[in-house]
């Protein structure tokens, strides 16, 4: 069983257990090895910045927000689509059918001339092919498209939920916070 981890409480990676775990990954004798502890360390090898010294990993590189948002909305539609990672798709009724998911890509790809130019490139339908989508068009998708056309296609508690999810994404890209906001985005991500 993985281990559990309290996500007010999240345990720190320090700059030497960084650099350790780096070299780990790249001295080992075998790919397979290498690979392993890849996943186990999310490192996969000593980064040629490492030899800057002023340099601190992690904190020199905050997360990327935006690929976070990547990786999260391609599980969740892996599991709306009941093709997630093959795994059993477990016993909720948030999977959607296949003809209303094609409906779905349908609209996201007609929506595309009411989007104006400035908010990037065309999104490409959805439910055809998702290597076209950047972070970009996922945070437009997500943020614009979804929350319209997903209504009575999701199962309301499943809607909801995202619906809470967006606006979580929305405040996380925000300018500015007040101190209400960052109660909101500690309790809304914890």
């Amino acid at each position: 069983m993985p281990q559990l981890y309290d996500p007010n409480n999240l345990p720190l990676r320090t700059h030497e257990e960084f650099i350790k775990q780096a070299s780990e990954v790249t001295n080992v004798r075998t790919q397979t090895e290498s690979g392993q502890l890849a996943k186990l360390y999310g490192i996969k090898g000593m980064p040629l910045a490492a030899h800057i010294s002023s340099l601190s990993f992690p904190w020199s590189f905050p997360y990327d927000f935006m690929h976070l948002l990547e990786n999260i909305m391609e599980i969740m539609v892996g599991h709306w689509t009941g093709k997630f990672k093959a795994l059993d798709a477990g016993t909720g009724t948030y999977e959607i059918p296949k003809a209303i998911w094609e409906t779905i890509g349908n609209v996201t790809f007609e929506s595309n001339p009411t989007i104006p130019s400035a908010f990037g490139h065309q999104i490409a339908n959805i439910a055809e092919d998702r290597s076209y989508f950047t972070a970009e068009a996922w945070l437009v998708w997500t943020t614009l498209l979804a929350p319209e056309i997903l209504q009575d296609r999701l199962d309301n508690q499943y809607y909801t939920h995202f619906l809470h999810f967006v606006e979580l994404v929305k405040l996380t890209i925000s300018l500015e916070y007040s101190r209400e906001d960052l109660v909101k985005l500690k309790d809304g991500w914890c």
